[in-house]
């Protein structure tokens, strides 16, 4: 957590095996609030659902001359939240943009494969429609 003009935010470093996969080195946004109790308790409660959940990337991977860089393949993505250890697996970035050469299916088959692969089970992971929402439990 860092204090800035009084405000304070939520920072966290990305893990050094993980950051290619990203364009910072960490995360990074305000709690706002000037309230040193509220933050801790903020960040905390963030904490706990960064441990819980993972959002993956999972759309535009094929062709991988041009896409690598910024997309990963589906199974990578599951590797990546099991990697980060967290509980349930949410496949984003697939099926509203065509932007690679995959199958909007590909992808599904692709991600729930790479999880079963993995020994993650289907209720944690979740893949959603265009415009769906999930409530994600406070716990």
């Amino acid at each position: 957590m860092l204090c800035r003009d009084g405000v304070y935010y939520f920072v966290r470093r990305i893990p050094v095996d993980m950051q290619h996969h990203y364009d910072k080195c960490r995360l990074y946004f305000s709690l706002r609030t000037q309230s040193k109790a509220r933050a801790v308790r903020a960040a905390q409660s963030i904490t706990q659902r960064l441990d819980d959940y993972s959002l993956l990337s999972t759309g535009a991977f094929l062709h991988r001359v041009d896409m690598r860089g910024a997309h990963c393949i589906p199974e990578e993505c599951i590797k990546i939240g099991a990697d980060m250890e967290v509980r349930n697996h949410l496949a984003m970035r697939w099926g509203t943009v065509r932007l690679g050469d995959e199958r909007n299916e590909d992808t599904v088959v692709r991600f729930k494969s790479g999880a079963k692969n993995l020994g993650i089970r289907a209720e944690n992971v979740w893949i959603m429609k265009t415009g769906q929402t999930r409530i994600i439990p406070s716990n």
